[in-house]
């Protein structure tokens, strides 16, 4: 200070200065304490001292904050809290575990989704407009999102943030907490499972649903739609002549055949359909809510388009596609009715293949009241039921061809063949209708006539240009005379002949074929004189 004496500081004042620090410096702080002491209002002086003093907590109180914070601090969990003015206030070790940020480099800081890098579920890094933190401040409410951060070195890290807004008891809010679950090991997880699952039930080589997927689907499929009375189709398809593109073209060209047919199955999907291989070159369709002629428009669209796609594995050729359809029928199950459409796909191959065949006509309505048996014999054994006149549009060696699947599929016994005729037994315990628990099953004969004739319709076309259509009669009897369980048979034979009406395509005949005088009184004596005989 001497040194600087007349430049920079004032030569009398540092004299001065040293002169009061060689002498007695106790008694001048003595000196002072005393002096200004004695000039301040005594009130005035302890209230100063007041402001110093800290009250203590409570001993529970300081235990509690204690365990609080050891909690936290122990927790594996990142947590952060955001006060109200958007700084961070709390930064735990699990939150610097899971970003690599030490708490000393943001605490205090202000808080921005950039900080961490935080993404949406779509991956898009989230605006500080839709930040949860500054959400739940300014709504009060909860939150929870699977998000991503940057984790420590940059990765990216799956969490599941929970946010919840901090409030006092007067209804303040005072911040936010961000709660950081580290979801990586469940993403995996489910990950994995979502994997094997699709392993479980799907083809690997077209990655539409495998043979077992069909099987546990089918079941459930037919019971929803009848549950809703809703119609449903399957269509089965057949790649034709595949086994000549193995030999001629090789494996992996058959593979990508089937992968293109696969793809194109899948395109034609609708909502609630289902595509399924169901082995080698065949695939399965479930059409919901669906009936036959639809279904059997949609497969025809599948061929064409089918037909038109060249095949790159093939040198450009194309390929051609049988498919058989069906629509569910009363008393069907997942076989009956996978039966039916593979019956209608053999059809379609035995016709010379890259065609469509349906079979079925679903759940049709009873067109007309049943006839009743014109010989009122009482004490026969043999109760006439009904009597139907129906016509179907095909020619008679497929009407029969139709009879015989009918037969195959309610397990029925053939009694009886002859060129236009077949009488068969069928116990309604195979018809898959539900029964009550102490009703005894039926055997009903069904004795079906047929002939073929042609359908002149308006009579514009010349006889030999008129498609070939079949005439049925068909009489349902029954071995059970008593008259008290006739209503009830009766509904039971009603019930299998919307099912034979179904798999031969028929309609009520509305011009019915003559039966000759002879054969009508064959029919009518034969049984009465053999009863009487």
């Amino acid at each position: 200070m001497f040194e600087c004496a007349g430049t920079q500081f004032d030569p009398d004042l540092v004299r001065q200065f040293a002169d009061f620090c060689d002498s007695d410096l106790g008694a001048a702080e003595r000196e002072v304490a005393a002096r200004w002491l004695q000039s301040l209002d005594p009130e005035l002086v302890n209230s100063y001292w007041q402001l110093n003093c800290v009250p203590s907590a409570p001993p529970q109180q300081q235990a509690d904050d204690l365990f609080h914070r050891r909690l936290l601090e122990s927790m594996y969990d990142g947590v952060v809290f955001v006060d109200v003015n958007g700084r961070i206030a709390y930064w735990n070790r699990g939150a610097e575990r899971l970003t690599g940020i030490p708490t000393a480099s943001v605490q205090q800081r202000q808080w921005t989704p950039e900080l961490l890098q935080i993404a949406d579920e779509r991956g898009q890094p989230i605006a500080a407009s839709d930040c949860p933190l500054a959400a739940a401040i300014r709504s009060g409410v909860q939150s929870l999102r699977r998000l991503s951060i940057s984790g420590r070195s940059g990765r990216t890290v799956a969490v599941d943030a929970h946010t919840m807004p901090v409030i006092d008891g007067n209804g303040a809010t005072l911040g936010a907490i961000l709660l950081l679950h580290d979801a990586s090991s469940e993403i995996s997880l489910e990950q994995r499972c979502q994997s094997l699952y699709e392993k479980a039930t799907k083809d690997p080589l077209t990655q539409v649903a495998n043979r077992a997927e069909l099987e546990r689907v089918h079941e459930m499929f037919i019971s929803a739609h009848q549950q809703q009375q809703a119609p449903c189709s399957l269509m089965i398809c057949d790649l034709d002549h595949f086994k000549h593109i193995n030999d001629t073209f090789g494996h992996q060209a058959g593979d990508e055949v089937i992968k293109s047919l696969a793809a194109l199955l899948k395109s034609a999907c609708g909502p609630g359909d289902m595509v399924a291989r169901y082995g080698g070159e065949e695939f399965v369709l479930l059409c919901a809510d669906c009936d036959n002629a639809t279904a059997a428009r949609r497969a025809e669209q599948i061929r064409k388009s089918l037909a038109r796609i060249p095949q790159p594995s093939l040198d450009g050729r194309c390929v051609t596609v049988s498919i058989g359809v069906t629509e569910v029928q009363p008393g069907d199950t997942a076989e009956t009715m996978l039966r039916r459409a593979d019956r209608a796909l053999l059809m379609a191959k035995a016709k010379g293949r890259n065609r469509v065949v349906q079979l079925g006509t679903g759940s049709v309505g009873m067109g007309q009241q049943p006839k009743r048996s014109l010989w009122p014999f009482g004490a026969s054994s043999s109760v006439e039921l009904l009597t139907e006149y129906l016509v179907t549009p095909v020619p008679l060696k497929l009407a029969v061809e139709k009879l015989r699947g009918f037969a195959v599929d309610h397990q029925a016994r053939i009694i009886k063949t002859e060129p236009q005729r077949m009488v068969i037994e069928i116990d309604d315990r195979h018809s898959g209708r539900l029964r009550r628990f102490g009703d005894r099953p039926v055997c009903f004969t069904f004795d079906v006539q047929l002939v073929e004739r042609r359908n002149h319709g308006d009579g514009s076309r010349p006889p030999q240009a008129c498609p070939l259509c079949t005439k049925i009669r068909l009489t349902v009897t029954v071995n059970d005379s008593r008259e008290r369980r006739r209503e009830e048979m009766l509904t039971r034979a009603r019930r299998l002949l919307i099912s034979f009406r179904s798999y031969l395509m028929a309609s009520i005949d509305e011009q019915p074929w003559a039966e000759s005088m002879l054969t009508r009184a064959k029919r009518l004596l034969v049984p009465w004189l053999s009863r009487n005989s």
